[in-house]
């Protein structure tokens, strides 16, 4: 019988061996676990930092890049505004000058032009005096003539009888 527990213990052991062979590796399992986990948790935070860095330092050099083209702009519109302001300044300048030598010649014309067209006025006025004349005249004149025209006209041709042969009266109409 001795034979058969120790078979039986022989059984046992890598039994228990096997199942402490399991929770020993169970574990270690678990720690390498969390030791991996702790290590991905570290190279995430350095791979983080270093993302961060470069990031930084890339929008740090986009920065400058650009300030330094705005101030490149800004000098040079700045440089154009001056320039602008100058010509302005001349041409105010060459301005003032020209009134200045030209006001008086000016004046003088419109003075001129202003008695010219005064002149054509009452030159128009004395016209339309004149034709209004001329029209009552004619009108006089038109009316006396047709006045003479119709007494003309009575005297020579008076009334009378036809009689056989002779022609009927026609009456002219005489313009006016």
């Amino acid at each position: 019988m001795n034979m058969f527990i120790q078979l039986k213990e022989s059984q046992q052991m890598p039994k228990e061996n096997g199942k402490s062979f399991y929770l020993q590796a169970e574990n270690d399992a678990k720690v390498n676990a969390g030791f991996s986990a702790a290590k991905h948790c570290s190279m995430e935070l350095l791979l983080q930092k270093c993302i961060k860095k470069k990031t930084h330092e890339s929008m740090t050099d986009m920065g400058q890049k650009q300030v330094s083209v705005i101030d490149t702009l800004v000098r040079n519109a700045s440089e154009s505004n001056e320039h602008h302001d100058a010509e302005i300044t001349s041409a105010r300048a060459t301005a003032e000058e020209d009134v200045s030598k030209n006001s008086d010649d000016i004046i003088n014309h419109m003075e001129e032009e202003q008695e010219a067209v005064s002149g054509v006025f009452e030159t128009t006025k004395a016209q339309a005096r004149i034709l209004d004349k001329l029209r009552k005249d004619h009108s006089t004149q038109s009316g006396a003539i047709e006045q003479k025209a119709r007494d003309t006209f009575h005297q020579k041709y008076m009334d009378y009888e036809p009689s056989g042969n002779t022609p009927v009266r026609c009456d002219i109409d005489v313009p006016s």
